[in-house]
């Protein structure tokens, strides 16, 4: 599945990659009272973002010197026994899952009540960045583009299928690049076990980005590998054209859920129209209300696409 639009196109993403880094080594990072300190033998160096629970800095292995991201519990949740299991979770569902399109992690050093995460540093930016920039320079990724990053990522979550493992939180922003310009899976930290995967967090919050949660996430029903699927369809569905499915009118995250539950998908070529319509029907299914007539996992996707 890798024909390409009729007429001539934007080119140049690997051009784009270059300039995401260029514009990522640019950055100047905010300040930080953990930049400078060690957790276990990682020297911390550089804020390099962070999340709902979690820091990410680029930090030095002592021993090794080599770099490497690592993952910091943010103060306000260590002394929370519930977060610190499902950091600790995390850590221990990607170490499981040693796949080239998923972050490998090193270690789980810990100082005091200060958890962390030391994994693979990626960084090429993220999906997200890309097509943060993409659309600012009025330049869409070609066809074949979004299809080799929708298989290393489907790739990625394949592997994680694989081992009964369902990530729930599959967006442009947990798809990240290696130096090299390789999509990697990462933050597993609302990912759970096949038998655990409920919707909801012990405080009643639904778990995963509404923008791309499939119709029983929203619902609050168990999801299974299905519901990734969904999430890899509409990462397709937006790499393809720039947009997502379902848009979020006015500020209303609960709006936006529910048209996932009620509205039938568009069709991608609605908004490019030379998308090759086998293309077109891969989205489709991936963003099927029913679980049950979606491609059952990731390594079904892939292989669609492969075609």
């Amino acid at each position: 599945m890798s024909a390409p639009d009729s007429q001539p196109e934007p080119t140049g993403d690997d051009a784009l990659l270059s300039e995401l880094r260029v514009v990522l080594n640019r950055r100047t990072p905010p300040a930080d009272l953990l930049v400078g300190s060690s957790i276990g033998k990682f020297q911390i160096r550089a804020p390099l973002g962070e999340g709902g629970m979690a820091r990410v800095y680029r930090a030095v292995d002592s021993e090794s010197q080599s770099e490497v991201a690592l993952k910091v519990l943010k103060p306000e949740y260590q002394s929370s026994p519930d977060i610190g299991r499902r950091f600790a979770q995390e850590a221990q569902t990607m170490s499981r899952i040693r796949h080239a399109h998923v972050a490998r992690v090193f270690a789980t050093p810990q100082e005091g009540p200060v958890q962390a995460i030391a994994m693979e540093l990626l960084p090429g930016g993220s999906l997200r960045d890309l097509l943060v920039r993409g659309s600012a320079r009025k330049r869409r990724l070609r066809v074949n583009a979004a299809i080799r990053f929708a298989l290393q990522a489907g790739q990625g979550v394949a592997a994680a299928h694989a081992l009964d493992v369902v990530h729930r939180d599959i967006k442009p922003g947990n798809l990240m690049f290696d130096a090299a310009g390789r999509v990697k899976v990462v933050d597993f930290g609302v990912g759970l076990a096949l038998e655990r995967s409920t919707w909801l967090t012990g405080v009643g919050r639904p778990i995963g980005t509404p923008a791309y949660m499939s119709p029983e996430q929203c619902r609050g029903e168990r999801v299974g590998p299905a519901s990734d699927v969904y999430a890899l369809g509409v990462c397709l569905f937006e790499l393809l054209t720039g947009r997502l499915p379902f848009v979020e009118e006015a500020g209303s995250p609960f709006a936006l859920m529910l048209k996932h539950i009620q509205e039938p998908a568009p069709n991608p070529q609605r908004y490019r129209r030379r998308i090759p319509r086998g293309l077109a029907n891969i989205v489709l299914r991936c963003l099927h209300k029913n679980p049950a007539e979606r491609f059952a996992n990731a390594q079904e996707v892939v292989n669609a696409l492969s075609e």
